[in-house]
């Protein structure tokens, strides 16, 4: 196994890390390759808990089994469903904030960023839908209820005022903090 690059058309050799003649050792000498490539680059903890082969995520090491981002989706729905936004219940509205999330863009083309991430998802006019039960349910209010308990739950409680306002084609941004009084 060889750490190498492209350089003017051509792949040029970094180094050899070394041989493999099995898939027990192949995989040794991927996760070395990985740290050579990235030293001092830890792991970041989310504390999303363990994934498995039924979650799309590979037992072995250094085998591609497709092209679906399981990890980046797991991640984001873990934490979306531990902010308490899941109370919303409406799957199509959760695809659509968690794409918006990975790429920000139009509602219409979050339909490629779910797609592109490996996400099985609703139709474009379920996705427009979805904004409408948004408002007709009252999803602001209830996914505003939800952070507040995660704050509040989390420890200290602070309100973030702010005032977005366009002045002569330049964003003006208020942001005022107010600690919220400590009862004793």
């Amino acid at each position: 196994m060889q750490i190498a690059e492209r350089r003017a058309g051509r792949d040029v050799v970094l180094e050899h890390v070394g041989t493999a003649r099995g898939e027990a050792e192949l995989a040794v000498l991927m996760a070395q390759a990985r740290r050579r490539l990235r030293p001092g680059q830890e792991v970041l903890d989310l504390d999303v808990g363990p994934a498995g082969e039924e979650e799309g995520f590979p037992e072995r090491p250094g085998m591609i089994t497709g092209k679906r981002s399981a990890l980046l989706w797991h991640v984001l729905s873990t934490v979306y469903d531990r902010l308490g936004f899941d109370v919303v219940a409406d799957d199509a509205f959760k695809e659509l904030v968690l794409a918006r999330i990975i790429e920000p863009t139009s509602k219409a083309d979050s339909l490629r960023v779910l797609g592109e991430v490996g996400v099985e998802h609703a139709s474009l006019r379920t996705m427009f839908r979805s904004l409408g039960r948004a408002q007709e349910r009252g999803y602001r209010d209830q996914v505003a209820a939800a952070c507040f308990t995660h704050a509040a739950s989390s420890g200290d409680v602070s309100l973030c005022l702010y005032d977005v306002t366009v002045r002569r084609e330049a964003l003006v941004v208020r942001v005022e903090v107010v600690k919220s009084p400590v009862v004793v």
